[in-house]
């Protein structure tokens, strides 16, 4: 059966349907009564007074029949419950008699003395942020010609009516008069827009002139909490730790996502008090490990989770501790560096203050000029702290003079060599015969002994030929006295096989 309401006196069209869900049955009668909230009885508002018949109805068959039933007497405006019962004196044998009633509420009412509440007033926050809880207010005003009983004003959001987020009570409410302010408090976790309700009368209580304008909406848009930056400039050296130098700017950037303005960032340095700061204002830290912890608050109350950064800030230089040690020509200086905080970078070096610094690469300098030298040094860290010049003095004592200026023995050792060769040559001659032993003596014996003589003249600008303190001069003279001295017995043997 179909609901209604009843705007007049003249009379109410009344729809059902009976369902059989059994076999055929030879008859089956329906009755309706009407009664009302107010009291009466409802033999008098209406006796059984619509009687129908339905003959061998076949099983599981619907039928719908439609009545106008009079309205006499009158019905004063109210609220009246319409029964509607088949098989009214029981004359059908039915598996279950539990099932043959039902009930609809209907309201009656004088449209020229009815109330008409409508929402006025309504304020809903464009703007929210996040699971974080705004108002929306409201006013109800009856604008219709007749008071208004107690009613309920509810607020939900439009795809959820009927779960509204709060219900208000509100007391009678007089033609023409307007409520106080009724709120209610309204949050959510999704992103985006939301359509927010008031609805006046939620429960139907009150009936009305016009029951279409009870409900007014507003779009609410949730935005999500601020997302803040730590900006870090340099220099800056990352690692199991972050490390700075206290030259190092730091500035935090946190975006307007709302629309609304920017937010107001928060920071704290280790256990500081929180202080605020614009964005893009530079700070920098004093030496040593720091915590920063910052936050931001967008204009619609929305609060960032706090976010942490460990930071180490390095002002240490480097510290260089330089090693003399003796060569065979003079002096190596060597160079280790440590540091205490971020790691090493590089070592430099200059002797006796030269046009530019040499970078170290692991391997010790050598210094071969005898006299009095400075070796300044110094070292920096993968920041750029640079520890303060450093210098050590290395000596170098004084070489032996150049035997080649005046202490070279080398070309009278030449000239001795040079004679160990000519007279075995000489006497060695395979012939007597003067002009055969002159050409022995100028083809097999003077050359060998010409070249060790030549050693001699070499040694005077040569050091490494000089004797003493040069390393090839014995040894070329003593090669060249045996190369000599096997050339003079080869050629012999082989002048007398020929002989």
């Amino acid at each position: 059966m179909r609901r209604a309401r009843r705007r007049g006196y003249r009379e109410l069209l009344i729809v059902l349907g009976i369902f059989t869900f059994g076999h055929s049955i030879a008859a089956a009668f329906w009755a309706v009564y009407l009664s009302g909230d107010l009291g009466l009885s409802p033999a008098f508002i209406a006796s059984p007074y619509a009687i129908g018949f339905f003959a061998a109805a076949l099983g599981s068959m619907a039928f719908t029949v439609a009545s106008s039933v009079p309205a006499t007497p009158a019905m004063a405006a109210g609220t009246y419950f319409l029964n509607v019962t088949t098989d009214y004196d029981q004359t059908v044998r039915e598996t279950s008699e539990a099932d043959n009633t039902f009930v609809v509420r209907l309201r009656a009412y004088d449209l020229a003395s009815a109330p008409d509440l409508v929402p006025a007033s309504v304020t809903v926050p464009a703007k929210a942020s996040v699971n974080r809880t705004v108002t929306v207010t409201t006013r109800i005003t009856n604008q219709g010609v007749g008071n208004a009983s107690g009613f309920q004003v509810a607020f939900y959001n439009a795809s959820e009516r009927s779960s509204p987020f709060a219900i208000v009570n509100v007391g009678p409410l007089g033609t023409g008069a307007t409520s106080s302010v009724i709120s209610a408090t309204w949050s959510s976790p999704s992103l985006g827009p939301h359509d927010v309700r008031v609805e006046a009368d939620y429960g139907n209580a009150v009936p009305e002139g016009d029951e279409t304008n009870n409900a007014r909406s507003g779009t609410i848009t949730v935005y999500d909490v601020p997302t803040t930056f730590l900006e870090i400039g340099v220099p800056k050296v990352y690692s199991d730790t972050t490390y700075i130098r206290p030259v190092t700017n730091l500035s935090f950037v946190s975006p307007d996502r709302t629309g609304s303005g920017a937010p107001t960032i928060w920071y704290r340095v280790d256990s500081e008090p929180w202080a605020s700061i614009p964005e893009g204002q530079r700070f920098t830290l004093a030496r040593g490990p720091h915590r920063i912890t910052w936050n931001a608050t967008d204009p619609l109350g929305g609060v960032e989770p706090s976010l942490v950064w460990d930071v180490f800030v390095d002002d240490l230089p480097s510290e260089t501790i330089p090693t003399v040690s003796n060569a065979t020509d003079g002096k190596v200086v060597s160079f280790a560096a440590t540091d205490l905080g971020v790691g090493m970078n590089w070592t430099e070096y200059r002797i006796d203050g030269g046009p530019g610094w040499t970078r170290y690469n692991g391997t010790g300098v050598r210094i071969t000029i005898p006299g009095n030298h400075t070796v300044e040094f110094r070292s920096g860290d993968l920041l750029g702290n640079v520890e303060s010049t450093q210098t050590i003095p290395v000596v170098v004592e004084g070489a032996p003079p150049n035997p080649a200026a005046g202490f070279n023995v080398k070309p009278i050792l030449a000239a001795v060599f040079a004679a160990m060769i000519v007279l075995p040559g000489w006497f060695a001659a395979p012939s007597p015969d003067p002009p055969r032993r002159r050409r022995w003596f100028l083809t097999v014996v003077l050359p060998p002994a010409a070249v060790e003589l030549a050693t001699g003249a070499v040694s005077l600008g040569v050091p490494e030929m000089a004797v003493p303190g040069g390393s090839l001069g014995v040894p070329v003279d003593a090669a060249l006295l045996v190369i000599g001295l096997l050339v003079i017995w080869f050629s012999r043997r082989r002048g007398l096989r020929a002989s």
